[in-house]
């Protein structure tokens, strides 16, 4: 079976527990109903070659801060729509079954819609778990950290070796040093050790908001 290719060999994500340094099943898995989870919208400039009326931005929505620096994702059969920001300069993406709910960031120009199945930019891939049900439309994507995320990447074949897998958070729950290779060493400075679960989640949104990216910021 092995010479056949059934059974083989690959990383994957697990659940993994910091505080008893062992992987977990999902059957292992005690929720915390106390903990609040920090949501945020965050804003990234396009490709200058790919602006559309200026600057144009993508907003996404990420539950997991200490994982923004990857993919983002788009759902194929979703349209999306560019819409003038109304806080700063330039343009937004979102979802267009979401522009009501975010009807407070944007401002009347609609512009032409974009369906999701046009993206080619291996930094926005198309996923179908993504949904129009919440958030903006357009999701960041962390392969080692989500399930779904992994899933997306191997079927788009960006997923090649375990070299390919980045992740930022290390046995100990902690910003691993890692996070130099995207934040640059300066800011890694500042995030190093920290721990995603205490402060560090909470110390990369305000990182964000220092750079104006951040757009908003709330717990679930």
């Amino acid at each position: 079976m092995v010479e056949q290719g059934l059974i083989y060999r690959h990383y994957r994500p697990v659940h993994y527990s910091p505080s008893s340094h062992s992987a977990l099943t999902g059957t292992g898995l005690v929720y915390n109903d106390d903990r609040v989870s920090h949501s945020v919208f965050v804003t990234f400039q396009l490709d200058l070659q790919m602006q559309v009326a200026g600057t144009a931005l993508r907003e996404i929505l990420t539950g997991e801060p200490s994982n923004m620096v990857l993919s983002i994702a788009v759902h194929p059969e979703l349209t999306y729509s560019v819409v003038r920001a109304s806080v700063k300069e330039g343009v937004l993406i979102v979802a267009r079954d979401r522009l009501i709910a975010l009807e407070q960031i944007w401002s009347d120009s609609v512009f032409s819609p974009i369906n999701g199945s046009k993206t080619t930019r291996a930094e926005i891939i198309t996923a179908s778990h993504v949904t129009s049900e919440s958030g903006s439309g357009l999701v960041q994507c962390a392969p080692a950290h989500g399930a779904e995320d992994y899933l997306a990447f191997r079927a788009l074949g960006l997923l090649q070796g375990s070299m390919e897998i980045v992740f930022h958070v290390d046995d100990a729950g902690k910003i691993s040093p890692d996070v130099d290779h995207v934040a640059g060493e300066e800011t890694a400075q500042t995030l190093v050790e920290q721990e995603v679960l205490k402060g560090g989640s909470k110390a990369i949104v305000k990182l964000l908001e220092s750079m104006s990216t951040c757009e908003n910021a709330f717990s679930l």
